[in-house]
């Protein structure tokens, strides 16, 4: 396969941004029907957020999604100029090979990385005469990563083997060998996250490509009901079935424990079994993940601390705060039912999250107008990691692109919720941090077409907010738009993995979520 790279514009505006435009914002005032309390006026009035969205910002982004999709092909083997002698399916967290070595492939890493892209061949605009050429490379790509993970699963390493817990094994190296040093090992979040990408391949091949969903040499290899399970997916989905409620290591690789961005995505991994074992006749595992998955919800609770008023990262920590970036990764990975971005526990953790890195990376040379000023979203306020050593932790590309897709993601949810959202105990920090004039609106229903049409003001500014954190992005990444894993904000310059993979990742499936939003407040 010749290496794929795109230079036209990405126009990735799905379908359904498209019909939500047809109940935006600009439509004719109305009064809300109805309200659990009388909506009050503030006396605290805000400035009047843009007419349309920063313009100079839209050109960027418009140009670092070509580029940022085609670094990411750049990472994965065996055709990316970045990836030259790494096996076919291999997709490398970074190609830095020192200070430091990110030149392996981390299940976790993988598995977010297919995803993004396989919500760009199914969603992605291409110019007609590339279209065909682009997909069929894309598909190639999926189908080389479902052959490497087969690989891995099958593969002995420190973790254990295919029945004795190699599948929590987290990193390989790039011709599919194991990684036999010391590590934070298991990690059991990415057998998880690998299920839930596969599912989403075989979701986006019902529209895409269906001729494969009679593959029956492809579905034997995903999924069969046999057990012991012999299938990718299966095996996955047995794993996370009956580890869950074991301790591993956190996203971060640092401490042991249970953590709450494992357990979301393992709940999202079982909701989706589910379904998936009745469709593959397997009805005795569908009961099975749903009963673990009830209980896992439940178990996911003991991460809210009402105390504290936010979420924490990793239970029975005594040596942090709980406040973390994985609270918001965990929320964006989950299935959208428990703890979804809109929910008030995680906009009550974003604003305190971003209170504890106002010190640390603030936007010292920003222009933003009129809402807060955005800050350079580190992994947690106690983080010391610099890139290479422990001199101090820096912003990172992912978790401030994540900052901005909890709230694109969140204005969607509210605009389509009957256009009204409640300002109460839990979320009133982080409506009053978008917009002061909502302080007066504790546990009252503030509707879009009130009478100062406060809705419609507040989901403005929390465009603008988001942006903010896009922009920062935008300043930190380099003139031709690379991104490494850090950020200094005050030296503006970048730190650690170069051209890491997770960060463009991170950064395309924040502006789908904020096409979806755009939409919805300017048609």
């Amino acid at each position: 396969m010749a290496r794929l790279r795109f230079n036209c514009l990405i126009l990735v505006g799905t379908l359904s941004a498209l019909l939500h435009s047809a109940v935006s914002l600009s439509l004719s005032p109305k009064y809300l029907v109805s309200h659990k309390q009388p909506v009050l006026k503030s006396p605290v009035q805000a400035p009047t957020p843009l007419s349309t969205p920063d313009a100079v910002l839209e050109d960027w982004i418009s140009h670092e999604r070509v580029f940022a999709f085609n670094q990411i092909l750049a990472n994965i083997g065996p055709n990316g100029a970045n990836a030259t002698g790494t096996a076919p399916g291999c997709i490398l967290a970074s190609p830095s090979k020192y200070a430091p070595n990110y030149f392996y492939q981390w299940v976790r890493d993988g598995a977010i990385t297919i995803s993004s892209l396989i919500e760009q061949w199914e969603k992605g605009r291409w110019p007609l005469n590339e279209e065909q050429r682009i997909l069929d490379d894309l598909l190639q790509i999926f189908l080389n990563y479902v052959d490497m993970q087969g690989k891995l699963q099958a593969t002995n390493n420190p973790s254990g083997g295919y029945y004795s817990g190699g599948l929590g094994e987290p990193k390989f190296e790039v011709n599919g060998s194991p990684f036999v040093r010391s590590w934070g090992r298991p990690q059991r979040d990415g057998p998880a996250l690998r299920a839930s990408a596969i599912v989403a391949f075989l979701n986006a091949a019902h529209n895409t490509r269906p001729d494969l969903l009679h593959n029956q040499a492809l579905l034997r290899k995903l999924y069969t009901n046999q057990l012991p399970a012999n299938s990718i997916i299966k095996a996955d989905l047995e794993y996370v079935s009956h580890a869950w409620h074991e301790r591993g290591f956190d996203a971060w690789e640092e401490i042991e424990g249970f953590h709450f961005f494992t357990a979301m995505v393992q709940y999202r991994a079982l909701a989706e079994g589910q379904s998936l074992a009745l469709k593959f006749n397997d009805p005795g595992a569908s009961a099975w993940y749903e009963q673990q998955r009830n209980e896992l919800g439940r178990f996911l609770w003991r991460f809210w601390d009402s105390r504290k008023g936010h979420l924490i990262s990793t239970l029975d920590d005594t040596r942090r705060s709980g406040l973390n970036c994985d609270l918001l990764l965990g929320s964006i990975h989950g299935d959208g039912k428990v703890f979804p971005p809109w929910s008030d526990e995680v906009l009550a953790t974003l604003e305190k999250l971003v209170k504890a890195m106002e010190k640390l990376h603030p936007d010292v040379n920003g222009q933003r107008r009129g809402v807060p000023k955005p800050v350079g979203m580190g992994r947690y306020a106690e983080d010391v990691y610099d890139g290479v050593g422990f001199t101090g932790g820096n912003a990172w590309f992912i978790c401030t692109s994540s900052a901005a897709q909890v709230i694109y993601s969140s204005i969607t949810e509210f605009v389509a919720r009957h256009r009204k959202l409640v300002v109460n105990d839990v979320n009133r920090g982080f409506f009053e941090l978008v917009n002061p004039e909502l302080a007066a609106f504790k546990g009252s229903e503030v509707g879009m077409y009130d009478q100062d049409g406060l809705f419609n003001a507040t989901m403005k500014w929390m465009f603008e907010y988001a942006d903010g954190f896009v922009d920062l992005v935008k300043r930190h990444a380099t003139p031709q738009g690379r991104m490494a894993e850090q950020f200094d904000t005050w030296s503006g310059k970048q730190h650690g993995a170069q051209d890491l993979t997770w960060s463009y990742g991170s950064f395309i499936s924040a502006m789908e979520k904020r096409d979806s939003a755009k939409a919805m407040v300017w048609a």
